[in-house]
């Protein structure tokens, strides 16, 4: 019996992957539900991102409330969680970047899913391999029509810390972190760049809560002129915020998103930023897009 070289093989498989035209992605199908749900969590994500503003504020020579992180770890801990099961697969004896690998790295996905009953599998990967992945499922659809492709969350928010450097770097950003003693000045180019990850992550949450007090300083005066009615609101939702943070947990914060007063604000707030977006200049809507993309 003819048993084929294993570089002819992977000649073989290279070729097949290869042979015809290269194919690009096919354009994403929208579903309302899906829409609908995204818009929901979004306004929520932006509620507590404002608790979290005012509640830093309410002593802030006595800062006794976390960043922003260590705030939404706080808010959450009734929500349940369960331990995950880690199991290792086989492994792949060649370089992970071949396409030989990613091929049969799919091929075996399909076949996990498929001994799994499942609809669908996710196959999370790095940028280097994600991106010979999508060539391949985009040229055969028919194979790996049921493999959902990721690339690896610490890749995803690299790049987009690339990309948020890379526009507001000379807009004054790349002067602010190494003025404000944020960064150090050797370093700056690797934060705005998505490289030092942990730094750069931090200098955004910096900046962006900066941005959002400035934003708040204005917003009582804004009330008072176009809605003064109103205005006593704002001076009881920050008490209900102060209230708040004697004791973090979720069930406080839900009572205070949840609360009328809460929406009123927000509707309010909400209206504030749209008239910085775009009634307030161009370098209040520049800036505003930082908020929006941190």
């Amino acid at each position: 019996m003819y048993i084929p070289h294993k570089a002819c093989i992977h000649a073989f498989i290279h070729s097949f992957i290869h042979s015809g035209a290269r194919v690009g992605p096919q354009p994403l199908p929208t579903r309302e539900h899906c829409i609908q749900e995204t818009k929901e969590a979004a306004l929520l994500a932006r509620k507590k991102t404002m608790v979290w503003a005012l509640a830093r504020q309410t002593d802030p020579e006595n800062q006794t409330i976390p960043s922003w992180t260590g705030f939404n770890i706080s808010t959450r801990d009734q929500e349940p969680t369960s331990q995950d099961i880690v199991e290792y697969l086989p492994t792949i004896n060649s370089p992970a970047t071949e396409l030989n690998t990613v091929f049969e790295i799919l091929k075996q996905s399909e076949l996990i899913r498929k001994e799994l009953h499942l609809e669908t599998i996710v196959v999370v990967m790095g940028q280097a391999l994600y991106a010979k992945a999508t060539e391949i499922t985009w040229k055969h659809r028919e194979w790996f029509s049921n493999i959902l492709l990721r690339m690896g969350t610490f890749h995803t928010i690299c790049n987009a810390l690339a990309i948020i450097g890379k526009r507001f770097r000379d807009a004054g950003l790349k002067d602010i972190c190494i003025e404000a003693g944020v960064v150090a000045e050797g370093s700056i180019n690797g934060v705005l760049d998505g490289k030092h990850y942990n730094c750069a992550v931090r200098v955004h949450k910096y900046i962006s809560e900066a941005l959002m007090r400035l934003a708040w300083e204005e917003f009582t005066p804004w009330v008072e002129k176009n809605a003064p009615e109103r205005s006593q609101m704002i001076t009881s939702f920050l008490e209900d915020v102060k209230d708040m943070t004697s004791e973090l947990n979720q069930e406080k914060m839900t009572n205070l998103l949840q609360s009328p007063l809460s929406a009123e604000l927000i509707t309010l707030w909400t209206d504030f930023l749209e008239h910085l977006r775009h009634n307030n200049g161009e370098l209040s809507a520049f800036w505003m897009s930082y908020i929006d993309m941190v």
